[in-house]
């Protein structure tokens, strides 16, 4: 665990908890924990794990999660989709990447990479979404926490929310940027 027990107070002020609300989460009592952040005392181990679990299981209800970060407005693209269609679309909302729908499932992504590959074509206007998409991002729960979203936006531009099964937002590096800073 990543705590420290000197460290009790600052964490506990950091999540907005009063003495007695921590205590109560924790399962030990006000005084043990106005000992502790006082050093007056050493705890117990086993009060101190039951004081670290408490903190680790608090933080976790307190992350932001997905349908705090999302993007709840989704533009996206049809497979039979022209791409001079979607650059235009893609540069009035002044976006750079476009998840590909078929009905309700995401089956691709096109991004700026893949269309600057394809422009200048003869047969550009011929050239449709489907032809020029790349595998479809992640698809998280709105319930996802930033921790892991923050992890997985490393390595793809773009991240689907889900409810239910059907997109309902998407989240940029520049979405998770905001909630960080």
């Amino acid at each position: 665990m990543p705590y420290d027990i000197a460290n009790i107070k600052n964490i506990r002020k950091q999540l907005g908890l009063t003495q007695t609300e921590f205590a109560k989460e924790a399962g030990v009592s006000q005084s043990l924990i106005a000992k502790v952040e006082a050093g007056k005392i050493d705890p117990a181990y086993s009060k101190v794990i039951q004081i670290f679990e408490s903190l680790d299981r608090i933080s976790k209800k307190k992350e932001v999660s997905a349908k705090e970060v999302m993007q709840h407005s989704i533009l996206t693209a049809n497979p039979d989709e022209r791409i001079v269609d979607m650059v235009k679309i893609m540069h009035t909302r002044a976006i750079s990447q476009v998840p590909v729908l078929d009905g309700k499932n995401v089956v691709g992504l096109v991004t700026e990479k893949e269309l600057l590959d394809k422009i200048g074509r003869p047969d550009v206007n011929r050239i449709k979404a489907a032809d020029v998409m790349i595998a479809p991002p992640p698809i998280v729960s709105d319930e996802t926490k930033i921790s892991v979203l923050s992890t997985l936006i490393r390595h793809y531009p773009l991240l689907i929310v889900a409810k239910k099964g059907e997109a309902v937002g998407v989240i940029t590096k520049s979405d998770i940027i905001q909630k960080l800073v």
